[in-house]
């Protein structure tokens, strides 16, 4: 019975998509994303911005069909299905998209910050900028300060750090409960159904409250302060696909922003690189 009901709601969601659905994030197109080889920053260049735009390109698309995914299946399919029937196919169908959407804003984020800096590093390379050297810190340690350290010299500066600076917001962070880091690092909310956290050890707190007393038969009134372990109890509550698909596609509309001024970037080594050997 179980399998009927993945069969035939699957099949709806084919037909929706291949139907009814169009696109609510378009793709980017990869054939307007290619530079003029004729004119180039060197081999290690060249070999990193192919390889980087593809990826880049390919992350964003991705975030783009799995936001699709979820807006069908949580807006469109299963309000044809009990809770019950709806608790089945979300374990099927949409818990995988859910995690792999609310990961992706700042996954891409941080590629493109990766992608920018070493671009940005090879072209000042090629520039010959007085006392640059071929100094990188550890992969890991590639960072948006590392970028504009890098990004000095080019004009594209402030608009690539402003809008990579938009993308995961404190208003993404708090709508998401900062899901991304920790689903990483602690314990997240679920996705759809049941709570987390029950209990929390907040840690030590300092307060003071207000009392009174008699000293000598007069009523005196005296504050203490108090600091000792405090724990939360209550719980965190699921997210909901159905209320983040807006916000997802609020992050995709960032990070294609985001992504035009990464290739202004390559436009601009590619303008350069054109100045000098014409």
């Amino acid at each position: 019975m179980e399998d009927e009901l993945q069969v035939e709601a699957y099949k709806k969601f084919w037909k929706f998509y291949t139907t009814v659905h169009t696109d609510a994030s378009p793709l980017l197109p990869y054939e307007e994303f290619v530079t003029d080889q004729g004119y180039t920053m060197g081999w290690f260049y060249d070999g990193m911005e192919e390889d980087f735009t593809k990826q880049l390109l390919n992350s964003i698309n991705r975030f783009s069909h799995e936001i699709d995914v979820i807006d069908i299946w949580s807006n469109h399919i299963f309000t044809n299905y009990s809770e019950s029937e709806q608790f089945e196919l979300a374990y099927q169908f949409l818990e995988l998209p859910f995690y792999f959407c609310l990961n992706q804003p700042q996954s891409i984020r941080d590629r493109i910050i990766y992608c920018a800096t070493h671009l940005c590093h090879q072209a000042n390379l090629f520039r010959k900028i007085e006392g640059y050297k071929d100094h990188l810190p550890d992969e890991k340690k590639i960072n948006k300060k590392e970028l504009s350290n890098r990004l000095v010299h080019w004009d594209i500066k402030n608009i690539l750090i402003d809008n990579i600076e938009s993308i995961a917001s404190e208003e993404y962070l708090e709508k998401t409960n900062n899901y991304r880091n920790l689903a990483h690092h602690r314990v997240p909310p679920e996705l759809e159904y049941g709570h987390t956290g029950f209990i929390k050890r907040i840690g030590y707190q300092e307060s003071s409250f207000e009392y009174t007393t008699f000293e000598n038969g007069v009523e005196v009134k005296k504050i203490k302060e108090t600091n000792g372990v405090a724990y939360s109890f209550g719980g965190t509550p699921p997210l909901k696909s159905k209320d983040m698909v807006e916000l997802f596609k609020k992050q995709h509309c960032l990070l294609i922003k985001t992504f035009c001024s990464y290739w202004e970037m390559v436009l601009e080594h590619q303008k350069y690189s054109k100045k000098i050997k014409e």
